[in-house]
């Protein structure tokens, strides 16, 4: 997949930095470029954040930062939904 891998992991470094607890869970997934996706942005599929290479090309730092937090959240939310579904499923307290 063409792509800055260096870009990619720059911006690892970046919100590590910046935000500790966004940058432990986006360097926990896999970051990766695909030149396929639907709306040529960003996208996840639970487990990597894929990011189509000229837009993340184009981005400044705020922007990468905006997009980077609300692939991660849609990952991270996704898991805590089913967790809670299934605890109330199970008839467990969800509190």
């Amino acid at each position: 997949m063409k792509g800055n891998m260096k870009l990619l992991q720059d911006l690892k470094r970046v919100m590590l930095a910046r935000y500790p607890r966004f940058g432990a869970q986006i360097a926990s997934v896999g970051l990766e470029f695909n030149e396929n996706l639907k709306y040529h942005t960003a996208a996840t599929d639970g487990k990597k954040i894929y990011f189509d290479p000229q837009y993340l090309e184009s981005l400044n730092d705020e922007e990468y930062e905006l997009i980077s937090k609300t692939e991660d959240s849609k990952i991270h939310f996704k898991f805590k939904l089913i967790e809670f579904f299934q605890n109330l499923r199970l008839g467990q307290n969800t509190n």
